[in-house]
């Protein structure tokens, strides 16, 4: 079901009694949240929907990054705030849920377990949304002219510029925390996000960065699907004072264009590798909140006369 997930997380099946809308009337509703590996560095998104059907509660989960669709809960138990749940994928591989309700009902919090590793997660009830629009994904030529244009039409924003795969876990970890922790908590028009998805000239791959690229819908993103791997030269200069990079995240302030070279990043984060040998400067870990408590620095910095 999902390859990241498994790397970090059996169950013991349990067979329980289908629970009546009664007894699950508090949980009904719309539920978002995410599993917390690492708060605000990799959080796996959750997406849930608990309803009435045929006197029964039941219920889909969605892990968004995983692009596998709807997952039926099974063996749902609720005993006064106390919620158990679980989801199987293809392969038979099953994730648990184990929490508690609040006492205004409108977060679930406890430990997911999967292979026999718990880890956090949260939920929180809200409403729901109809079905999200298409996101606008836009192809690359080979030296990047488009994104090039409009980056200097953007002088007098604070811009951010991201180069992810769209077949990377991690890639679609990085685009999320920036959504949900710079895009969601920051309400400024001054922001501009630029998103290049490096993948081949292929059909499969333009239906890939449209399905990932709809993890940031906000209007202040511009998605980009590059085809042509030269086009990362462009950016060596820019990321040769930074390497190894993983899922560059640059920051860039009001004042900067884009010439040649391209130029220097105000601030960079990035993903943090596994290898010991390879981790990035902590102070460039893409962490969510430090790298908002970035954007709202540059937001804040006067324009230089």
């Amino acid at each position: 079901m999902r390859k990241m997930i498994s790397l970090l997380v059996s169950l013991f099946g349990v067979c329980l009694a289908p629970t009546s809308a009664a007894q699950g009337a508090n949980l009904v509703g719309h539920w978002e949240g995410a599993i917390v590996l690492a708060s605000a560095e990799q959080e796996v998104d959750i997406v849930m929907d608990f309803g009435p059907t045929d006197a029964l509660v039941k219920g889909k989960l969605w892990f968004p990054m995983t692009l596998d669709g709807a997952h039926e809960v099974d063996a749902l138990a609720i005993q006064g705030s106390h919620v158990s749940f679980s989801v199987h994928d293809a392969a038979g591989l099953i994730t648990a849920f184990d929490g508690a309700l609040s006492a205004e009902g409108d977060s679930l919090q406890g430990t997911m377990t999967e292979s026999g590793k718990s880890i956090p997660f949260i939920l929180h009830r809200v409403k729901a949304t109809g079905p999200a629009s298409e996101v606008p994904v836009y192809r690359l030529l080979g030296s990047g002219i488009e994104l090039t244009r409009l980056f200097n039409n953007d002088v007098g924003n604070v811009r951010m510029l991201l180069l992810l795969s769209p077949t990377s876990f991690s890639s679609k970890m990085a685009v999320r925390l920036v959504e949900r922790f710079v895009m969601d908590q920051i309400n400024d028009p001054r922001l501009r996000v630029y998103v290049v998805w490096m993948a081949p000239d292929r059909p499969e791959s333009e239906k890939l960065v449209r399905l990932v690229a709809a993890l940031a819908p906000d209007p202040r993103i511009t998605h980009f699907w590059s085809t042509d791997r030269s086009l990362a030269t462009v950016f060596e200069p820019m990321l040769a004072l930074y390497k190894p990079v993983s899922n560059p995240c640059m920051l860039f302030g009001q004042d900067r264009s884009w010439t040649s070279p391209p130029p220097l990043p105000d601030r960079i984060r990035q993903t943090p590798q596994i290898s010991d040998k390879n981790r990035p400067d902590p102070t460039q870990r893409l962490n969510g909140v430090d790298l908002a408590a970035d954007v709202r620095s540059l937001l804040a910095a006067k324009k230089a006369p």
